[in-house]
């Protein structure tokens, strides 16, 4: 099931299962509900908080991109279509959903190259999109890496999201200190 293309009745669980899960809805073990909840949940002592809620917030689709937002959006009493929902930020035409900020907005490319180790099983991060599918669960692997780093990726996204301007001032100089938290 590709999450841009599921029907409203089935987009949650979809984005949920495609793009998120660590297991698939499918494959869960349900004898044993405690597997139920996930290792980012779970481990998450020690994380910067702002890194944390807006890993969260993205996960759990709490978030301003337009893939939300247009849910309130109305044309002609209904929301606005998903497939109108598209982003601001760059002028690739596309849904801005989770698997758009991600890999494919440009508005994020001093984002992805800061964080370049988190891509690296992606096909880097400045070709990402040559062999990440919004279909498959490119996504999914993405987010199951190493949480912190992961968490900061997301925050950093959202800083430069709300303000372009953001990402000389709040992403980390390349420094070992900084490339062991961050990269």
């Amino acid at each position: 099931c590709n999450p841009r293309l599921a029907g409203p009745d089935t987009v949650v669980c979809c984005t949920y299962d495609n793009w998120f899960a660590c297991t698939p809805f499918s494959e869960l073990n349900m004898s044993r509900p405690e597997s139920w909840c996930p290792d980012y949940v779970q481990y998450t002592a020690g994380f910067n908080k702002m890194h944390l809620s807006s890993l969260m917030r993205f996960r759990l689709g709490s978030h301003d991109l337009r893939v939300a937002t247009g849910r309130w959006e109305r044309v002609d009493n209904l929301s606005l279509p998903r497939p109108q929902r598209l982003c601001t930020r760059c002028t690739a035409n596309q849904v801005e959903d989770e698997f758009h900020v991600v890999f494919e907005c440009d508005a994020y490319v001093k984002v992805r190259e800061r964080f370049w180790k988190l891509f690296v099983d992606f096909g880097g991060w400045d070709s990402s999109g040559n062999i990440v599918h919004p279909g498959g669960r490119s996504l999914a692997g993405f987010m199951q890496q190493r949480q912190s780093r992961v968490a900061a990726f997301i925050h950093y996204c959202f800083l430069v999201r709300n303000d372009p301007e953001m990402v000389i001032n709040f992403l980390p100089v390349e420094s070992s200190a900084s490339e062991t938290e961050y990269s």
